[in-house]
C-alpha cells in the first residue's frame, strides 16, 4: 500500500521556491517548475521568450514551455485530502 508521507510527495514542490507548485510547468529539458519561476527565468536573460534550465542549464524557448496537467492534477488531488490526512504529512 501506499503511504503519504513528507518524502514522497517531493514530487510537488518547486526546486527553487521550495513550496507546493501552484502552477507547474514542464521545460523541454523534463525538469518542472512553478510559472512564477519561469517567468523570472525569462526576464532575467536578454533576450525576451528564452531561458536557461536552472538545474541542468540547458536553453529553452518560452513557447515550448508547456503547463504539467499531470502534475497539477496530482497536486489538485492532495490538497482535496481531508485535513487530518494532511496534517500528518505536512508540507
Amino acid at each position: 500500500m501506499f503511504a503519504l508521507t513528507r518524502e514522497s510527495l517531493t514530487w510537488a514542490v518547486c526546486p527553487v521556491l521550495h513550496a507546493v507548485m501552484k502552477e507547474p510547468h514542464v521545460l523541454p529539458c523534463g525538469h518542472t517548475f512553478d510559472k512564477k519561476v519561469i517567468r523570472r527565468l525569462v526576464r532575467m536573460r536578454p533576450r525576451p521568450a528564452s531561458g536557461v534550465c536552472p538545474l541542468c542549464q540547458k536553453k529553452f524557448k518560452n513557447r515550448d514551455v508547456v503547463l504539467n496537467y499531470a502534475l497539477l492534477d496530482a497536486i489538485k488531488w492532495y490538497k482535496s485530502l481531508p485535513a487530518m490526512i494532511k496534517s500528518s504529512i505536512d508540507l
